[in-house]
């Protein structure tokens, strides 16, 4: 297990932040351990790589990089049944 901090200097000073990985707890929020893998699109969509988004397949929709939906227009989401089963 790991965590690792990191500085970055702006104009206006330094600003520190922190990254979790392999199960790792910081502010009471536990990374998954072993769970993820960095695939453009979640393997679940069309990637533009000129814009840098995701057009998602059927079912599948914008996460927060958690399961839930979000704004990370990764094609992450597993939409509910009910609203795909409402657009076919």
């Amino acid at each position: 297990m790991r965590a690792v901090t990191t500085g970055l200097t702006l104009t206006g000073g330094v600003v520190s932040f922190v990254t979790a990985d392999n199960g790792v707890t910081i502010g009471g929020v536990r990374s998954q351990q072993g769970t993820k893998e960095n695939a453009v699109c979640s393997n679940r969509g069309y990637c533009n790589y000129q814009q840098g988004t995701c057009t998602c397949s059927f079912g599948y929709g914008s996460s927060d990089g958690r399961g839930n939906h979000g704004n990370r227009d990764d094609c992450g989401y597993i939409l509910p049944k009910v609203k795909y089963v409402a657009q076919e």
